[in-house]
């Protein structure tokens, strides 16, 4: 009697899962612990609090939104891909609770972003709201058509709004170096202005 041959590839879901599970946790309670200050810390990690200030710790909470956020919407889509609205509700209450986290710590260093996020979390909170319309209730061929109309209009503004600034920063970038290479031109043309003066002063 042979044995039932094991296979092991079924592990592998079961081991994302896990590895997805954990990882939000160990980042909150690594961030919590570590040396901020630490310039090792900061040259090993310092891309997860990229543009982040660090005036407190509760500013790096916006990393373990951000993995937990994505952890909860891929789970709910794995294991509730028969209620569409559970899956929106949950979202929805991710999104508020990110929007009240970003309106009361502000988390960016430059008050800009801040306003950024707001308004792209505003955006993302509207278009889950009119989702669990769609969920919930049954509409008419031309309330669903306006309605979806008016989402997509909705977020080609908000993509419109951040493309523009991302533009105007880019623009401000290539400018402020323009104008430092300039600087550094005439300089050097006026050290070998001088140089060539003093030269030929000390000529016979």
């Amino acid at each position: 009697m042979t044995k039932p041959e094991y296979d092991s590839s079924r592990l592998i879901p079961y081991a994302i899962l896990l590895t997805l599970a954990v990882s939000p946790p160990v980042l909150l309670v690594g961030l919590l612990a570590a040396p901020l200050s630490s310039p090792v810390f900061q040259k090993r990690f310092g891309s997860l609090l990229q543009n982040l200030s660090l005036a407190s710790r509760s500013h790096y909470l916006f990393n373990f939104f951000f993995i937990f956020r994505r952890f909860l919407y891929g789970l709910s889509i794995a294991l509730l891909p028969s209620s569409p609205g559970l899956q929106i509700t949950l979202q929805l209450l991710m999104s508020i609770s990110h929007l009240t986290y970003v309106l009361t710590v502000f988390p960016y260093s430059l008050r800009l972003d801040n306003y950024f996020e707001i308004l792209n979390e505003a955006t993302i909170l509207c278009v889950l709201s009119a989702s669990m319309r769609f969920a919930d209730l049954p509409f008419s061929p031309e309330v669903s058509s306006n309605l979806g109309f008016a989402l997509i209009g909705i977020i080609t503004l908000n993509i419109a709004i951040n493309m523009l600034f991302f533009l105007w920063e880019n623009i401000l970038l290539v400018y402020g170096k323009i104008k430092q290479l300039k600087c550094i031109r005439d300089r050097a043309i006026n050290d070998t202005t001088k140089t060539v003066k003093i030269q030929s002063e000390q000529l016979p």
